[in-house]
């Protein structure tokens, strides 16, 4: 096999790798699940809801209480780990990626991404 055969081959190969990747990236990431569906023992999931209750303490951390059909999960977000938090109301939908906690016996999700109004 010639420099440029393998050249090309591995081009090939490197585009098809990306393809897979985006795919399975773009697929994995929908992974929403039910409030209802939460437990501490996940690493990370992602929940969709509507916001029903905004709070932004005096040090900046946001608590955020989200509502789905299946129930209500407290949402923290720590100040300054995410943008689009500031651009937040009571009512919008939005789907919050995160890892969930345990808190004074509560369940709630420590956010790392949110995206609002998801389609």
């Amino acid at each position: 096999m010639n420099e440029k055969t393998l050249i090309i081959l591995c081009l090939i190969v490197s585009l098809i790798g990306i393809l897979i990747m985006f795919t399975t990236n773009k697929f994995l990431g929908k992974n929403i699940i039910k409030i209802s569906e939460v437990t501490e023992n996940l690493n990370s999931v992602s929940v969709e809801g509507s916001i029903i209750n905004l709070d932004v303490t005096e040090s900046g951390t946001v608590f955020i209480r989200l509502e789905d059909d299946s129930g209500i999960i407290n949402v923290v977000v720590f100040k300054n780990s995410i943008k689009e938090v500031e651009s937040l109301n009571i009512g919008n939908k939005i789907v919050v990626q995160g890892k969930p906690d345990i808190y004074k016996g509560s369940l709630e999700l420590i956010a790392t991404k949110i995206i609002k109004n998801p389609s």
